[in-house]
């Protein structure tokens, strides 16, 4: 057996643009793509082309899929949802505001976090907290704990009104501390064990304990963990800043660059697991960063038969 690569940017498929920000799972295999240049979804090999709103809104930062719905946050232009072909805004167009991580929980309850931490009333945005620094991600784990993840205050988790923060500038010895105060993405496996993107690396959390990987201790090859995915055999794969893709078993670190991979760029934006267990890869460009030079999406299939004549050295 050997791996197939995939790849799809603006030169080989309708994509809208090599800038990709975000990935999102829908139903029935569809895997759906937000980018500088729009919203594209891909479907049995069939790439398609979204009019975001109205005003056929670009520049689309995160994605979202529950159920029939997908949720769309563009940057400072709103938020919306569409489902049966019909556009809702949840923002007005032209918002100064940008929904920066969002989740439903097992009760249809809507929350999201801009530079405030929210949930819809049905009919408008209730705070909870007013102010929210440097929100990067929020995350609903299968307990219904609403986590939300700061790019300089750590973590707080939120459930039934009651607010538990864990913070980087405190005393190591509190419960309280976390060893990142700069969190991305976090995740939870299947054991409950809840995984942690930081500035300082791959963080483990049982709930009481932090367990800490970083390049000083493990095989991670950056400390500068940007997102994850687990897949169906319960592997981890991190994205990182710099310096590509990394997956770990439990046991073994691997990672996957541009010196031995198809990968054009060691910077990852998001990576995502589909249903038949590929891992798709969004990658080459920073976030807010002045004329990225984005590198579209890499599919790695991690049990396409040897027939099919590539070698993991060899994008399709």
């Amino acid at each position: 057996m050997s791996q197939l690569w995939r790849h799809y940017d603006q030169s080989n498929s309708t994509l809208v643009s090599n800038n990709v920000w975000s990935l999102a799972k829908g139903k029935n295999g569809i895997v759906y793509i937000g980018s500088t240049g729009g919203l594209n979804s891909l479907e049995n090999g069939i790439m398609k082309t979204y009019n975001v709103g109205d005003n056929y809104i670009n520049d689309i930062r995160s994605v979202w899929a529950y159920g029939d719905t997908l949720w769309v946050a563009p940057a400072y232009n709103g938020f919306l949802s569409f489902s049966k072909n019909v556009w809702k805004y949840y923002d007005p167009i032209n918002t100064a505001l940008s929904t920066l991580g969002f989740g439903i929980s097992k009760k249809d309850s809507l929350y999201r976090v801009t530079n405030s931490f929210s949930w819809w009333n049905g009919s408008t945005w209730t705070a909870i907290i007013s102010y929210f620094s440097q929100a990067n991600n929020l995350f609903v784990d299968n307990q219904e704990n609403i986590w939300l993840l700061s790019n300089n205050e750590g973590i707080t988790k939120y459930k039934n009104g009651q607010i538990i923060s864990w913070r980087n500038n405190i005393d190591p010895s509190s419960p309280q501390y976390i060893p990142s105060g700069s969190i991305h993405d976090m995740i939870q496996d299947s054991a409950g064990i809840y995984w942690i993107a930081s500035n300082n690396g791959l963080l483990r959390f049982d709930g009481q304990s932090f367990q800490v990987y970083n390049k000083a201790n493990s095989g991670i090859a950056s400390n500068f963990a940007r997102c994850m995915a687990i897949d169906k055999t319960g592997k981890l794969w991190i994205g990182t800043l710099d310096s590509g893709l990394c997956s770990y078993d439990g046991t073994n670190w691997k990672t996957y660059n541009i010196v031995n991979s198809p990968l054009r760029s060691t910077i990852i934006n998001d990576v995502l697991v589909d249903d038949s267990n590929r891992v798709w890869i969004a990658h080459g460009s920073k976030k807010n960063f002045l004329n990225p030079n984005g590198q579209g999406i890499l599919v790695l299939d991690q049990i396409k038969d040897a027939t099919d004549n590539r070698s993991p050295n060899s994008p399709a």
